[in-house]
């Protein structure tokens, strides 16, 4: 529990699903692909080459869509949290208008 009374999971869980969605990410795609030809050449010289199939695009890439639209969807309503907040804390402040109001002689 943090000192506010809020738990770390209650607070923490989206950065963390999105973090742990970049780290995935950079696995499948990146560092996977490079490993795989450099096993590849260096343990096996002679043999035809395998290309690395990204694991999280089996079944149609659902893993993807489905992280993309949790970590969307929260994010925006996270923004939707921030604004309320910011708007009832701001309350009894009036809002600048665009355009200047002519001064009253």
């Amino acid at each position: 529990m943090s000192s506010e009374g809020k738990s770390w999971y209650k607070t923490c869980w989206r950065p963390s699903i999105a973090w742990s969605y970049l780290v995935i990410c950079m696995f499948d795609f990146f560092l996977a692909p490079i490993g795989n030809a450099v096993f590849q050449a260096s343990f096996y010289p002679t043999a035809s080459f395998i290309p690395w199939v990204p694991i999280t695009l089996g079944g149609g890439g659902l893993y993807h869509v489905s992280l993309c639209a949790i970590v969307g969807v929260t994010s925006w309503g996270r923004t939707q949290e921030k604004v309320r907040t910011i708007m009832n804390e701001n309350a009894n402040v009036p809002l600048p208008t665009p355009f200047a109001q002519p001064e009253k002689l």
